[in-house]
């Protein structure tokens, strides 16, 4: 039987959330699914009923699902893979009973922290989950407790006859959101005298990828129920049948300064390494470098983009307008005869929440390399490792209420590792130490920050970097380098990537698979144990997080994918 999975959104609440100028938080379940590499169809609530027999796997957001009680509760029974977040009047079908509801007062703000159960979905998680919504407690009656908040259940399982049903007693949807996207920049909360991107943090500990986590153990909680097919977060490497271990990315911004371009340039290729330099206008709105050396550059295995300065002519703190980003995106192409692909902004200046995403969306720029790993003060972070807004991996942002929440094709790639190894003229080999594994443990798309000026002008950063390629290759691990165009680019179409028509029947599974990425995507598939006797593309196991996975090597276009399993 052919399978699909699905999310419900109520679209009659969605619209009246709007109207009231108010958030409708479900959706970004949408952007979660996409990292997680989940192929979900979108189900209003009104047309549940009638979306059932099609679907093996579904997710239930902050509603009232009543009216759906009997129909969910067979469901399940039949073989459903059900997860509810916040979801209520269904509580006797996860095996609990509400107790009581914790609110949120200040929607960007953290409510409290998930403390979870030793149990086999855990591999990942370090520590304690911040939670940035409503939570649902309830008492276990025939549920296994995954999590409590303030000693009550708040994340639960339970296996119903050939079914599974899984509580969340908040929203994850939310949560990811405001904690990836941060809060809206409108004024100067860390004190810094500037609106800069670190306006917009919200948590509390940035030592740990803590949205990453969460997103590997709900794979592992998919893997336990079902054998489904999900997108890797990761190329092929080089276009190799080989999965990479991490993606480092490379990049920094030329403040402006002249004489510095080639010698970074030419370090990083001795390296083998490609690199982006973001180049800056000046106070007169001149480049540090003319269109002949910008050609040079690009020939020479560096990427170019625009780095905006906002702080020169800019009363702080103050935001900055889309005028603004259009005079001088104007400016850039104009002048290059080129759209920038991934741009940054001199402070990593920011305002408004959105905002200058749309705006930078408009003139066809398609990410921004700068949610900065740490928090301001100091000015300039160096040599810190840190997940400021709870990721490594690229995310779309998403508009408020305004324009209906709506995603914006615009890709975020937080910043991880910020001028990492070296203070002064000092190498800190422990700390290049700690990134790559830390890189390596939880397979990130990691961006390695260094501003060319540092590499053409300190032996030290160029040490650094050399420790970095150094490490890996000690380690064994097979990492492919990279920049912010090719991430951002890559992101997006891993995004617009597909798969459907999935078939489990006795020791054969199909699927198709329609693949937007140029250079190919990776399918993962967690096999417990039944072994490969024959797949149509190109395979190999890889462990990731303590499973054993298949992963498929699919090419450019649409395929259709035939594995033969034994029994």
């Amino acid at each position: 039987m052919i399978f699909d999975s699905g999310y419900v959104i109520n679209k009659k609440l969605w619209e009246q959330e709007n109207t009231r100028k108010r958030n409708y938080w479900w959706i970004y379940i949408e952007e979660i699914l996409g990292r997680l590499g989940m192929s979900c169809k979108s189900i209003d609530i009104e047309n549940l009923d009638n979306h059932l027999d099609s679907l093996r796997i579904l997710f239930l957001g902050p509603d009232d699902y009543g009216k759906y009680h009997h129909a969910l509760k067979n469901w399940v029974k039949n073989g459903g893979i059900l997860f509810g977040f916040n979801s209520s009047s269904i509580d006797e079908i996860f095996g609990n009973k509400f107790e009581k509801k914790i609110f949120l007062e200040n929607p960007f703000s953290i409510n409290g922290y998930l403390n979870f159960t030793g149990n086999s979905f855990l591999s990942s998680i370090k520590g304690k989950f911040p939670v940035a919504s409503d939570v649902n407690l309830v008492t276990s009656i025939n549920s296994k407790v995954l999590a409590c908040f303030r000693n009550f259940p708040v994340i639960t399982s339970r296996r119903f006859h050939n079914g599974y049903a899984f509580y969340f007693g908040f929203d994850i949807a939310k949560t990811f959101w405001v904690i990836n996207q941060g809060r809206p920049v409108d004024m100067d909360y860390d004190g810094d005298g500037y609106l800069r991107n670190g306006d917009g943090i919200i948590l509390k500990s940035i030592r740990l990828p803590v949205t990453d986590e969460f997103l590997f153990f709900l794979q592992n909680i998919l893997c336990s129920c079902l054998m489904i097919p999900l997108i890797y977060h990761l190329p092929p490497l080089n276009d190799k049948d080989v999965v990479p271990d991490a993606v480092f990315f490379y990049g920094g911004d030329d403040e402006s300064t002249r004489g510095i371009h080639f010698s970074a340039c030419e370090f990083m290729k001795g390296l083998s390494l490609p690199y982006h330099i973001n180049i800056m206008p000046d106070k007169n709105f001149e480049f540090a470098i003319d269109g002949e050396e910008f050609r040079k550059l690009e020939e020479n295995n560096t990427e170019i983009s625009l780095h905006y300065n906002f702080m020169d002519h800019f009363t702080h703190p103050a935001g900055f307008t889309e005028d603004d980003v259009g005079k001088q995106t104007k400016i850039f192409i104009e002048k290059f005869k080129k759209i920038p692909v991934c741009v940054n902004s001199h402070y990593l200046r920011w305002t408004g929440w959105y905002e200058p995403a749309l705006w930078m969306e408009k003139y066809n720029i398609r990410g921004y390399n700068g949610k900065i790993h740490f928090r301001f003060p100091p000015v300039n972070p160096v040599n810190r490792i840190g997940f400021a807004f709870g990721t490594s991996f690229p995310f779309f942002y998403w508009t408020d209420y305004t324009y209906e929440n709506k995603k914006i094709e615009f890709v975020d790639l937080p910043i991880t590792f910020y001028e990492c190894g070296y203070i002064g003229e000092k190498l800190d080999s422990g700390k290049i130490e700690r990134a790559v594994k830390l890189a390596a443990n939880y397979h990130t798309i990691s961006n390695f920050f260094y501003h060319p000026v540092y590499i053409a002008r300190f032996d030290s950063c160029r040490k650094a970097i050399r420790k970095i390629v150094e490490i890996a290759d000690r380690k064994n691990l097979k990492i492919l380098h990279s920049t912010p165009d090719r991430v951002t680019q890559w992101w997006i179409e891993r995004s617009k990537s597909k798969i459907s028509d999935i078939e489990l029947k006795n020791n054969t599974m199909t699927f198709n698979v329609f693949c937007t990425a140029k250079q190919g995507i990776a399918v993962r598939i967690y096999t417990g144990n039944k072994k490969i006797i024959d797949a149509n593309f190109p395979f190999k196991m890889k462990k990731l997080h303590s499973k054993k996975f298949l992963f498929l090597f699919i090419p450019h276009g649409e395929n259709k994918v035939k594995i033969k399993f034994s029994l």
